[in-house]
């Protein structure tokens, strides 16, 4: 389960602030058996790591039965209301986040220290690097990352958003769905060949595959970020995409995002047909 949605609206509007929703959320997961929570340091400022400590406590979820996947290589703001991505030039010259970012070794331990503590946990059992980081030597970056597990901090260790020739983990987290499949063409061959995990971000594309496209300029995030990013999904073949997804979908009687569960997660199934109608677009 991402984590990216929990956190204060003044950092998002779109984020799960209420008391009762971020931690009743969390804990609903847990029931259905959903026990492996993926935050980053960097979403909310780091509140969605507090949230998940909380829910922890006011629930009395036992540690050993979760699973966490938190990620270094950001920069955290100090300040909930700043979001990193509109302080990618100042942060990094600034005396206050000094270490505090990319993949040195100091930089890294103190990421994992400060989620540690924000989690309220001994250990993190799969800490990823999020981004490659080109100036730190790579031994540097893969030492520090073994010394934390062999500290006892980390039990594992994964990359995610990170090109095929930079990757040498036993884990990647990598950015694919039905509007986003360039990972085919490298990554993923890479990573069954060599035996490496895949577990893909933004499985749903932000929501956009979830629901029919004349719904899609409803949703609070997209409003939110037209001011700021480019908006991909809303092109004529990403659309065009989608209508096709949605017209499968309702042919089978499944929700639209049961689609994207049949493309990538066991327990549903397309026929070959339906498949090839899909990628006649993507």
């Amino acid at each position: 389960m991402g984590a990216m949605s929990l956190g204060p609206k003044h950092w998002a509007p779109w984020r799960i602030e209420e008391e009762a929703s971020r931690t009743s959320l969390l804990k609903v997961a847990y029931d259905r058996g959903i026990n492996t929570w993926d935050p980053v340091n960097v979403h909310s400022s780091s509140e969605s790591e507090r949230m998940i400590a909380k829910a922890i406590k006011k629930y009395h979820l036992p540690r050993h039965k979760l699973v966490f996947m938190t990620k270094c290589s950001g920069y955290v703001p100090e300040e909930t209301t700043w979001r990193h991505m509109f302080y990618g030039k100042e942060m990094p010259v600034s005396k206050d986040y000094v270490n505090q970012g990319v993949l040195s070794r100091q930089a890294i331990f103190n990421a994992v220290n400060a989620s540690l503590d924000r989690l309220e946990t001994t250990y993190i059992d799969l800490l990823q690097i999020r981004r490659f980081d080109d100036e730190t030597p790579i031994e540097e970056t893969v030492e520090a990352l073994h010394d934390l597990v062999k500290a006892g901090k980390v039990r594992y260790i994964g990359a995610s958003i990170i090109w095929a020739t930079q990757s040498a983990q036993l884990y990647m987290q990598n950015y694919y769905n039905t509007l986003y499949r360039e990972e085919e063409r490298e990554m993923n061959k890479f990573c069954n060949e060599r035996g490496v995990g895949i577990v893909p971000c933004a499985p749903f594309q932000r929501g956009y595959v979830c629901r029919p496209p004349k719904k899609n300029g409803t949703m609070t995030r997209v409003t939110e970020e037209k001011s700021w990013r480019r908006a991909d999904e809303l092109i004529e073949l990403a659309i065009s995409i989608v209508h096709r997804v949605h017209e499968v979908a309702e042919k089978k009687r499944w929700k639209m995002s049961q689609m994207e569960e049949a493309l990538g997660v066991i327990g549903k199934t397309l026929t070959k047909k339906e498949e090839e109608y899909l990628e006649n677009l993507c």
